[in-house]
């Protein structure tokens, strides 16, 4: 009997070694994976801050489930925010900003939503939709609640960066 139990202590043991081993290895895939993401948008912002004569001092990241992002940058001075995605590149002034809201599209199920984002509207421009969540996910679950956390963040963000108090 001491034997059986000493054998698996032993495979437990070799198991969470394993477990352990994997689990840093995707921890550093995805750290990589993340710098890398940045690294490129924040090339593509500092090429178009350059080509508008803008001086970036803050910037704030957002990832989205589809391992992309959003790069928002701030140049105070010029009352300017470049915005960077993997298919946009906009800049606007911060008077132009006329509303951003955190938008969730329901599913049939309320525990579930469709897509989680966040919705720019313009004064004399087209609005802007930034989406985190394209995949249909739960609502508490740890994914849905960190996206809408970073969609309310990247809200918050814009907010205190370009002074508007009720956008």
């Amino acid at each position: 009997m001491l034997n059986f139990f000493t054998i698996l202590l032993f495979l437990f043991t070799i198991f969470m070694v394993y477990a352990v081993i994997t689990s840093k290895k995707n921890r550093k895939m995805a750290a990589a994976r993340y710098h890398e993401i940045l690294s490129g948008l924040n090339s593509r912002m500092e090429d178009e801050a350059k080509e508008q004569g803008l001086e970036i001092a803050e910037t704030h990241f957002s990832v989205t489930d589809e391992k992309e992002g959003y790069l928002l940058g701030i140049d105070m001075a010029n009352r300017q925010c470049v915005l960077c995605g993997k298919e946009i590149v906009r800049t606007f002034p911060f008077d132009a900003l006329a509303d951003c809201q955190v938008f969730t599209t329901d599913d049939i199920d309320p525990n579930y939503y469709q897509s989680i984002g966040v919705r720019l509207e313009f004064t004399q421009q087209d609005p802007i939709t930034l989406v985190l969540a394209t995949k249909r996910g739960k609502r508490k679950g740890f994914i849905g609640s960190e996206l809408l956390r970073s969609a309310q963040e990247f809200q918050l963000f814009l907010i205190s960066e370009t002074g508007k108090q009720s956008i």
